[in-house]
């Protein structure tokens, strides 16, 4: 770091942070070269996504969260951030374009992303490409086909590569989903939590956490939601995790985490009651089928 650098004067970021993204782009498995690439090129912040070798949960910490969670959300805040959200709607445009005039557009997310597996979105349109020009595409938007080929289930560097190889077309056909949120100005479109809810469950990418339940123990969560709920229908969420229970040892359920089913019930369109119902009834190993979105409230 250096000293009375910016990001020296910032604070935030440390020696030995693993730089994963800059401005939404994947820097992984990047070059030094690529990384300094990025940053000269942004014009008034920039933005990264890193990760962070900590030491382990030690009882000051623990005692420092809530007396009764270790992560919580309020029932009002995941309640209300769904109801209030509009689905995402389908269209499919096709962009006229010169043979070998590239789309002037950036994406992120993809499968095994270091933010979660989200689908691709774009992130960042030139104006002067074939796709500003166009109009038809905006920041937010989730690209779900391309000339035919699916983008759900690819990695950002498989997605990347799909687009490019649009780049010999004249023609260029793209399915999908009009985001719920967007931004302007030159910076790129940072999606929030509440983003991801107006998906619908084919751009879902699941998981599965197993806990082991004591026989005079709970799983160590709370949930809320239910197809009776107050702000009319909504998924399970998870709403608070215990420390020291196998939630909150495992570390893998976060607050704000949509939970799809318990050893093969579905939750999906059950009452409040009938959900808790399942999870009281568990016994040893649970699998629990959850999703993640990035941004969840933590």
């Amino acid at each position: 770091m250096v000293p009375g650098s910016t990001a020296h004067l910032d604070g935030r970021l440390k020696q030995d942070d693993r730089i994963m993204e800059i401005n939404c782009q994947d820097m992984s498995n990047g070059t030094q070269e690529q990384a300094a690439q990025v940053i000269q090129a942004s014009v008034d912040k920039v933005q990264f996504v890193i990760t962070r070798k900590t030491r382990p949960q030690t009882p000051d910490i623990i005692r420092s969260a809530s007396r009764e969670c270790l992560y919580t959300i309020p029932n009002r805040d995941i309640l209300m951030g769904y109801a209030s959200v509009k689905p995402c709607k389908e269209k499919t445009v096709t962009i006229h374009k010169e043979a070998h005039e590239t789309l002037g557009i950036s994406v992120a997310g993809g499968y095994g992303n270091p933010r979660g597996d989200i689908p691709i979105y774009v992130t960042n349109i030139q104006p002067e490409g074939c796709i500003g020009q166009s109009r038809h595409i905006k920041k937010g938007d989730i690209l779900l086909v391309i000339n035919g080929q699916s983008l759900l289930d690819l990695t950002h560097p498989e997605a990347v590569k799909v687009l490019k190889s649009a780049v010999e077309a004249k023609n260029v056909t793209v399915k999908l989903l009009e985001g719920t949120e967007t931004s302007t100005g030159m910076g790129n479109f940072m999606p929030s939590w509440k983003f991801w809810l107006s998906l619908p469950t084919e751009c879902y990418y699941t998981r599965t956490v197993v806990l082991e339940r004591a026989p005079s123990g709970t799983l160590g969560f709370s949930i809320v939601g239910g197809n009776d709920s107050g702000q009319g229908p909504v998924p399970i969420y998870i709403k608070s995790i215990v420390p020291n229970t196998p939630a909150g040892r495992d570390g893998r359920l976060r607050s704000g985490d949509m939970l799809l089913s318990v050893n093969g019930q579905n939750l999906e369109d059950v009452p409040h009651t009938q959900a808790v119902t399942f999870l009281k009834n568990t016994k040893g190993f649970v699998s629990l089928i959850v999703v993640s979105w990035p941004g969840t409230p933590v």
